[in-house]
């Protein structure tokens, strides 16, 4: 008899729907035989009531992250630029405001009703009337935000000049709703690359053992080996791609992608990798792996890392043992089967 967790969340994004396969206990993606998923716990939500007890508690919440545009401008024309807003903070801070103001030689014309659809009982934050050079979603006012932490891809409609040369920067503001006590904002750039520029952005989709199916296991037997997908969404071809792993908190270990890794929409532009670091699986325990890619020039930091966790139990045969659980250990709190985190 094995234990079962009841709560676990399944993340996956592919860039190549066709290759797209989603189940009730496992997200897999299928290139060549080889199957990958992110079979993670299920994530806490927090609560309007949460926020109002946290709000005095005295810890200060800050929202990080980044934005990122995938998009290369076109020197006078009217186009869609494309951005990907992360905010990867682990706490319970979520932005009511997301503001971006173009630098002169770009004018924003029009954007999506909302960047992020809220997942919780929190309104979402709409588009507000485009100011000059600014565009912005929410309104900043400290209330149960409704962009959460994630990934949010969305486009803005643009005006280009016809003498715009270069790369260009936007200034954007992601506003902390004030679930601490201090609503720590993100401010920063995000750069809007010319035509000409070549960009280099490897994206990390995903890390698993191989022969991995699911999140909770009974007596677990797989090779050990561990694959990894990567994507290149830059126009650069890649060779000799410095990447690490890391198996069950150790130490990072350092390896190669040879190549080539064709630009992105090229044949060849996804690899898989098997990397010559194996693991043991087979102890009863809440593996973790982490993987990433370490291109100098990757204009997007935070599309390279990804984590793959599970379960391995160990079976007790009850009619001649006492069995017992605790919540101690990462193992004890996501082995047994539970309602509510």
């Amino acid at each position: 008899m094995c234990n079962l967790a009841k709560n676990y969340k399944i993340k996956k994004k592919m860039k190549k729907k066709l290759l797209l396969s989603i189940t009730l206990l496992s997200a897999t993606i299928s290139v060549n035989s080889q199957s990958f998923g992110t079979l993670q716990n299920h994530s806490k939500t927090r609560t309007e009531g949460m926020e109002r007890s946290h709000a005095n508690s005295g810890v200060e919440k800050q929202v990080a992250g980044s934005l990122v545009c995938n998009t290369q401008y076109v020197a006078g024309t009217t186009m869609d630029l494309s951005f990907d807003l992360n905010l990867t903070n682990t706490d319970f801070e979520y932005c009511d405001l997301l503001s971006i103001t173009f630098p002169a030689g770009i004018t924003p014309n029009s954007g999506p009703n909302t960047i992020a659809t809220a997942t919780e009982a929190q309104a979402d934050e709409t588009l507000n009337p485009i100011s000059g050079q600014t565009i912005s979603w929410g309104d900043d006012d400290n209330t149960y935000g409704g962009i959460e932490p994630g990934t949010h891809t969305f486009t803005v409609n643009v005006t280009i000049d016809g003498a715009a040369t270069g790369d260009l920067t936007a200034n954007y503001t992601a506003s902390g709703d004030g679930y601490g006590a201090t609503p720590g904002a993100l401010t920063g750039t995000a750069t809007i690359y010319s035509s000409l520029s070549e960009i280099l952005n490897l994206q990390n989709e995903g890390v698993i053992p191989d022969g991995l199916t699911a999140f909770n296991n009974c007596s677990l037997n797989v090779p050990g080996t561990i694959s990894a997908m990567f994507v290149n969404l830059g126009n650069t071809i890649l060779t000799n791609v410095p990447v690490y792993i890391s198996v069950n908190g150790s130490a990072p270990v350092s390896e190669v992608i040879a190549g080539p890794i064709a630009a992105s929409g090229d044949a060849g532009d996804t690899i898989i990798y098997t990397f010559t670091t194996t693991g043991d699986f087979s102890t009863q325990n809440y593996h973790t792996i982490k993987a990433w890619s370490a291109l100098v020039g990757d204009i997007d930091n935070v599309n390279d890392t990804t984590v793959q966790s599970f379960i391995n139990s160990i079976p007790t045969t009850l009619t001649s043992s006492i069995y017992s659980n605790g919540i101690e250990s990462d193992y004890d709190f996501y082995s047994v089967k539970s309602d509510w985190s």
